[in-house]
């Protein structure tokens, strides 16, 4: 099932678990050396047990639907070469998209461009008073960083987005300590 279509919004405690499980995603796709390529709201499904998928990978690689032009990094509008940190950006697009009901910017992509150079989306907290500045932090400016160095991984976004639900890091286990006889 979709998750959300673009202009629905969601509530940041719906939101926040699915965007922690599509940047897993990512994460498993980077460390393989692969890029996405096309996250948009129409390509995050959640499963009837909570779990996500993303459909349509490397769809985003033709600027054809204006959609996909208001989820592309600003290094996929400027036609350079993908990587990683253009799915966090996209990512993030996602996430603002579904948190305002609406993409962080919208047009052609010399507009998107042009947008992007001069001003940074508005605060989400002025959207939903209850969202944590941390979320709204992560997302404007961590995951929608115009320079793709200054991007965080998308399991440094997994982690962050965990944090705000007040879930800890995933640890490693570790076996107790032997006790003395």
């Amino acid at each position: 099932m979709l998750f959300r279509s673009a202009g629905q919004r969601a509530s940041w405690r719906e939101l926040v678990p699915v965007l922690a499980q599509a940047a897993e995603i990512l994460h498993a796709l980077h460390d393989r050396s692969h890029v996405h390529g096309g996250v948009k709201p129409a390509n995050v499904f959640v499963d009837a047990d909570g779990g996500v998928r993303l459909a349509d990978l490397r769809a985003g690689t033709s600027l054809r639907a204006r959609e996909t032009t208001a989820y592309a990094a600003p290094e996929m509008l400027s036609g350079d070469t993908l990587d990683a940190p253009a799915d966090v950006y996209s990512l993030g697009c996602v996430a603002f998209a579904l948190l305002s009901g609406k993409p962080p910017y919208w047009g052609s992509p010399k507009q998107i461009l042009a947008d992007l150079r001069a001003h940074r989306p508005g605060s989400l907290l002025e959207i939903d008073a209850t969202l944590p500045p941390a979320l709204d932090a992560l997302i404007r400016e961590a995951m929608l960083a115009p320079a793709p160095a200054e991007r965080p991984t998308a399991a440094a976004c997994r982690d962050a987005l965990r944090r705000c639900l007040g879930e800890s890091e995933p640890q490693a286990v570790r076996a107790p300590a032997a006790q003395p006889t």
